[in-house]
């Protein structure tokens, strides 16, 4: 069975303390998603489920435009990779007889999102120091996604690592 699997922010820092968790609101977290009308929650965990109810050991309300669905795919650091990531290829440039120039590099950025009229992952170029073109798309795959490191998110910015709770 495909993994389906969601991340949000929440609206405010969530304690736990019967199971010792505590969720700052500037950090993912992780899980199955429910919306009902304009409210998200992430939850985990079933504890009981009868014939008219289900209790769950964990829910928070997310703010829903930060809900980022997992692509499926890992960077080359084994990062999961969510809609909404901020990812970053470094390809070292080549000459025409295929050898590897001394230190020139093509380091591009890509944000990931899903494209809903051709049901796929894709990215779209965000920045490259070598000119190609800002906004060109092309899908997301696993062939190249080794290559790939994630540096942040649309709604936290970029950053050295990702920062999140699991």
């Amino acid at each position: 069975m495909r993994n389906y699997k969601y991340r949000g922010l929440p609206y405010e820092d969530v304690d736990f303390d019967f199971i010792d968790v505590h969720i700052k609101k500037d950090e993912f977290v992780y899980g199955n998603l429910i919306v009902d009308g304009n409210k998200a929650f992430i939850v985990n965990g079933i504890v009981e489920v009868t014939e008219d109810n289900l209790q769950l050991e964990q829910w928070i309300r997310v703010r829903p435009e930060t809900v980022g669905q997992f692509t499926g795919l890992k960077d080359k650091n084994g990062v999961e990779i969510y809609d909404g990531d901020i990812i970053q290829v470094v390809a070292h440039m080549v000459t025409l007889q295929g050898k590897p120039t001394k230190d020139e590099k093509s380091i591009s950025t890509y944000k990931v999102f899903y494209h809903p009229k051709r049901c796929q992952w894709f990215i779209e170029r965000l920045t490259s120091n070598k000119g190609r073109t800002i906004g060109f798309q092309e899908e997301l795959n696993y062939i190249v996604s080794h290559y790939w490191e994630v540096i942040g998110n649309i709604h936290s910015g970029v950053s050295g690592s990702e920062k999140s709770t699991k």
